[in-house]
Order: C-alpha cells, then structure tokens, then sequence
C-alpha cells in the first residue's frame, strides 16, 4: 500500500462518525404473539401442560363468571427466581426436550406459549410460586402493552413464605372472555377436551366452572366404550418394530413393521370396534364430530429423538 493510499484510507475511518443504538422490544409483541393462540382450549391446554412439566400430580382450573376470574393452580415442582427469571424472558426456556425427565415424562409445553396463553383471557395475572422460597408477583398487560420498550420494566418479586409448594395463577379475565369461556364450557364435548388432553397416569385435571366440579379420573376413554364391541386392541412400539392385536386381553396376531424414521418414535394403543349403526347413540359424544358422526379421539405426542453422530 502506498503511502498515500494508506493516508486516504486512515483519514477517512478516524473521520467516519460512529452512532450507537440500543435494541428494544416493543409492549405490542406480547398482544400481537399471545393474539396468535388460535383458541381458549388451546391456551388452556397449554396452561396444563406446563403444570404437566412441572412435575405435577394434580392441576385445578376454577372459573367463576361471577368473579371474573380464572385460577390454575398445581401441585408441581413449583419456580424459584431463577425459573421467574426465565418466565419472564420471552422466548427462553430451560426445558430439555425429547427426554424422558425422572417422573417418565416428555416435556410437552411450547417455548414461551405458558406465559403469554394467560393474557389470552385477561389484562392482571398474579403468580404465586414455591419451589424452596414463596414468591408472588402480577403483571399488568394494559401496562406493558403500549410500552415503547418493555425491556425497562421492573417487576417486583414479593417473598411469601406461606403459599404452598407448586404454583397458582390467577387471572382476572376480560369481560368478552367471560362470555365466551360460559358458552364454550357449557359443551360437555368441549369441557371434556380439556379433562382428557393428557392420557397419562398420575396426572388428575380437575375444572371448578361456577361451583361444579368436574374431573378426569372417570375411565370414560377408550377402555370403557362398549366393551363387547371392541374387536381388537393394537398396540405398537417403533423400538420393537411389532404390531400387536389382542382380542380380550389375548394376543390374535401380530406381525414385524419396521420404522424407518431415525429422528423420531412411534408409539400408537388403538382400539378397533365393530359397530351396528344403533350403537352409535351410546357413544360418548366426545368422539363425534358437531354432526353426530364418528371422529377419532388422537393423542398425538412427537418426540424427536437425539441422534449422536
């Protein structure tokens, strides 16, 4: 480079101005994101599944139309202010997927969709968490949704060594989304989506709606519909590569069906009837689709697998 060449091009980058400018996240992308859950069933159902990831035994959903509220509350591991802080940074999360975690459990929560499904049903939501310490806090969407930057909010976290191990939300709903939880839950179809989102052991769902309780803890699945039409039961597993039909309780046949996905698992519990068309009218209506007619009921869990290369 010569020297004049080299001159031109020092002088022209200590005489350049430089700007700094700081990243910021408008209070519209929480209204936008939590506007993009398409239903109340499937923010609620998210609100069970990350009590599912926690741990939880037991979760309770008590709606009062009167009040205005709607509380979840579990019996789960429950947050400390490290898992607080995490909640509250959108779009992190600490959960590991596709492992089995040490209650026999995949995590089953969308990154992020827990936090953000309350402010589907209300503006006010207070948190009230124990895992070792009690900590409550509330958060108001009016407030952080016209934000300019919401990375400059302090929330305050309250100790409240009295609240019981798990978690509790409670959320002071909207007057649109009191109406619309009163005619969506009055449909026992509907109400029972949500009690028998899971089929998992251990894991109970309880909705209080204006005082009446109502609960998953009734076999009414698949086990329990007519019995004496059911042809078969097929069960398969992709790690050992057979489908099993079994006609009461006794293995009819089966046969080899390899999997040939390395990236993920399969496993599928069916259940084949035989039915007459009179029949139909003792069929929960569960399984049936808005014109009466038979639908499948399908629990579908994709877990992808870790692959070591």
């Amino acid at each position: 480079m010569d020297k004049q060449y080299k001159y031109t091009y020092l002088k022209y980058y200590s005489e350049r101005e430089t700007n700094m400018a700081n990243l910021k996240v408008s209070g519209e992308i929480i209204k936008e994101v939590s506007e993009k859950i398409p239903t109340y069933v499937v923010a609620l159902n998210e609100l069970i599944k990350n009590s599912f990831d926690a741990n939880a035994n037991n979760v309770t959903l008590n709606f009062d139309s009167e009040k205005g509220i709607l509380v979840v509350e579990d019996d789960g591991d429950g947050m400390d202010s490290s898992n607080i802080d995490t909640l509250l940074h959108i779009s992190k999360s600490n959960k590991k997927y596709a492992h089995l975690n040490e209650n026999g459990r995949y995590i089953q929560g969308s990154k992020g969709l827990g936090f953000l499904s309350v402010f589907k049903f209300g503006n006010i939501v207070t948190w009230k968490t124990k895992k070792d310490k009690g900590y409550q806090f509330t958060i108001n969407y009016d407030k952080i949704k016209n934000m300019d930057d919401i990375t400059s909010i302090n929330i305050e976290i309250e100790k409240n060594d009295n609240i019981k191990k798990g978690t509790t939300i409670i959320i002071n709903l909207r007057k649109e989304s009191i109406d619309l939880l009163s005619k969506y839950l009055s449909d026992p179809t509907n109400l029972k989506k949500i009690l028998y989102c899971f089929k998992f052991k251990n894991f109970n769902i309880t909705f209080k709606i204006d005082n009446v309780t109502y609960d998953n803890l009734s076999p009414t699945l698949l086990d329990n519909i007519l019995p004496g039409r059911q042809l078969f039961h097929v069960t398969y597993k992709s790690d050992e590569g057979k489908i099993i039909f079994k006609h009461n309780n006794h293995i009819a046949f089966e046969y080899s069906y390899k999997f040939n996905y390395s990236e993920f698992k399969a496993d599928l519990d069916l259940v084949i009837f035989q039915l007459k068309q009179n029949l139909l009218k003792d069929i929960d209506p569960l399984f049936k689709n808005n014109a009466g007619q038979l639908t499948p009921l399908i629990y579908l869990i994709i877990i992808p697998c870790l692959i070591q290369m």
